[in-house]
């Protein structure tokens, strides 16, 4: 079985749907997550996987990260070493998939919410998870070039 197949194995896409959805996760479309947005189908994230062929120990950027289903599997691929940086411009969808990772033991990945981020400029300057939530705009977790425009 290939390390992706395993992925797959290891975070059930069901995990990270609203119950409405639950009974389709078997199939190959992609299903609505709340705000417009959709969780991708599975030969779509299975081909993106591939061609991004993450190694343990890297540091992956995830935007658009939505329920946090692929954040999970990059999560799985890169193994304890690596940290995903995810990133959603949707607050709700921000929760969302953060609460989805937390629910299934998923520690290697830092959430961010879009408009915290000073993209147009430069990439956030992330640390690994120190175990505080980060990029909710508070201050004593928000990273260094997020910007809080509350």
């Amino acid at each position: 079985m290939s390390k992706i197949e395993e992925a797959f194995k290891a975070v059930p896409r069901i995990d990270f749907l609203r119950p409405e959805e639950k009974d389709q996760h078997e199939l190959d479309v992609p299903l609505p997550i709340g705000s417009g947005q959709t969780n991708s189908q599975p030969s779509t994230v299975r081909q993106m996987l591939l061609w991004l062929d993450p190694q343990p120990g890297d540091k992956i950027l995830d935007v658009g990260s939505g329920s946090g289903w692929t954040t999970a599997l990059l999560a799985h691929l890169v193994g304890p070493t690596g940290t995903i940086y995810a990133v959603e411009r949707i607050l709700e969808l921000v929760q969302f998939g953060e609460e989805n990772c937390r629910r299934m033991g998923v520690h290697n990945v830092l959430f961010f919410e879009a408009e915290k981020c000073l993209w147009a400029t430069r990439i956030c300057s992330l640390r690994p998870n120190s175990g505080q939530r980060r990029g909710h705009g508070t201050t004593d977790a928000t990273p260094r070039t997020a910007k809080n425009r509350r």
